[in-house]
């Protein structure tokens, strides 16, 4: 896939695909960053792992959240933190490596 596709890269693990976008962001994620986003999975048919430095508005949690009660195989999955073990931690705990 190119980069082109609007996302920052693709990831493929026990035959499971997910896009995957990293924010750096200061204020928390809002509604608009995380509809953009869930409009990319829908029209990708993959899954989602967001990555955020700072964390996510509870309307943008609830917007993920009831986007996940409708599917299986493409949820959306969020990973918190600023340093790269946090990240690398909770990466590894999602796709089971």
């Amino acid at each position: 896939e190119s980069f082109d596709a609007g996302y920052d890269f693709l990831v493929e693990c026990k035959n499971r695909e997910f896009i995957v976008e990293v924010k750096k962001y200061r204020k928390m994620l809002g509604l608009s960053t995380a509809r953009d986003f869930l409009h990319k999975v829908t029209t990708s048919g993959k899954g989602g792992i967001l990555i955020i430095s700072s964390g996510v508005t509870h309307r943008a949690r609830e917007l993920f959240s009831e986007h996940n009660k409708l599917t299986d195989n493409q949820k959306v999955f969020l990973i918190i933190g600023d340093s790269k073990e946090t990240i690398k931690k909770q990466l590894i705990n999602l796709l089971g490596v």
